[in-house]
């Protein structure tokens, strides 16, 4: 088993020396491998953390995109609020 960890500015997934404690603390992200699987003592992620740079938009001009209140796309709205580009927008 593997646990996620940041150790000296590198995040990845250390094996768990569970001969210390075989309870793993709460709020741990751990990976669990098939015992077919080699044991490494280290599974380094690339690169530095992830997230969300930049958003575009793949609407053209004029077209409005339809959500319901969940963040589901909708194209064809029945009774009901929506969101139409950022806006509330009742249909009755």
């Amino acid at each position: 088993m593997y646990v996620l960890a940041k150790v000296d500015n590198v995040v990845g997934f250390y094996l768990w020396d569970k001969t210390n404690n075989n309870n793993l603390p709460a709020g741990k992200i751990y990976l669990q491998l098939p015992s077919s699987q080699q044991a490494r003592p280290f599974i380094a992620l690339p690169g530095e953390e992830t997230g969300i740079g930049c958003l575009t938009t793949t609407l053209s001009e004029g077209e409005k995109a339809c959500y319901d209140l969940q963040g589901r796309r909708v194209l064809q709205p029945t009774k009901g609020l929506y969101i139409v580009n950022g806006r509330k927008v009742v249909i009755k």
